[in-house]
C-alpha cells in the first residue's frame, strides 16, 4: 500500500494548483502564467491544457487583466506607459487599442500636470536644476515631450504670476 497523494502524482493536478496559487496572488496575463509555470517545470501539453482550463473557467482572460491594468496604471502611468506594459505582458494588440481608446490627451495632460504639482519647487536656488530633474521624471513616466512641455509652461506661468505679485 502506498502513502502518496494521488493527486500530487497527477501533474494536471499539480500545475493547475500552481497557477491558482499564482493568480490568487495576483492577477496575471496568459502570458505571465505560461512563464511562471513552465519555470515550475510544467511540461508543456499539461501547462496548455491547464492555462485552456483556467480560461474555460473564467480565472484566466486577458481582455480583464488588461483593464485591470490599465485602471490600476491610469492613476499614475501615461498612455504610452500603459501601453509598453501590457506589450511586456503578451497582450494582444487589439485588446490593447480597445482599453487606452478612452484615454484622451487631456486626461493625459491633466495626470502629468497634476504629478508635476507635486514635484514643482519654484525659487530654488537650482531652478533649472530642478526643471531638468522634473521633465526626465515625466519622461520616465511616458508622457509625450508635447504634454510636458505644456505641463512645464503652464508651471511656469504660475510661477512668473507669483512673482509679479
Amino acid at each position: 500500500m502506498s502513502n502518496s497523494d494521488p493527486l500530487i502524482e497527477d501533474p494536471n493536478s499539480v500545475a493547475l494548483t500552481i497557477a491558482l496559487a499564482a493568480i490568487g496572488r495576483r492577477s496575471l496575463s496568459k502570458k505571465q502564467l505560461r512563464d511562471h509555470l513552465a519555470k515550475r517545470g510544467t511540461p508543456a501539453e499539461v501547462l496548455e491544457a491547464t492555462l485552456l482550463r483556467l480560461e474555460e473557467m473564467g480565472y484566466l482572460n486577458d481582455m480583464d487583466f488588461a483593464r485591470d491594468f490599465a485602471d490600476r496604471s491610469r492613476r499614475k502611468s501615461s498612455r504610452r506607459a500603459i501601453i509598453q506594459g501590457l506589450k511586456e505582458r503578451a497582450i494582444d494588440q487589439n485588446i490593447i487599442d480597445w482599453v487606452v481608446e478612452d484615454l484622451s490627451d487631456d486626461d493625459e495632460y491633466q495626470l502629468a500636470l497634476k504629478y508635476a504639482e507635486k514635484k514643482w519647487r519654484p525659487g530654488s536656488s537650482d531652478d533649472e536644476g530642478m526643471r531638468r530633474r522634473l521633465r526626465a521624471s515625466l519622461m520616465r513616466r511616458g508622457f509625450s515631450s508635447t504634454t510636458i512641455s505644456a505641463v512645464m509652461r503652464e508651471l511656469s506661468g504660475r510661477t512668473e504670476v507669483k512673482a509679479r505679485l
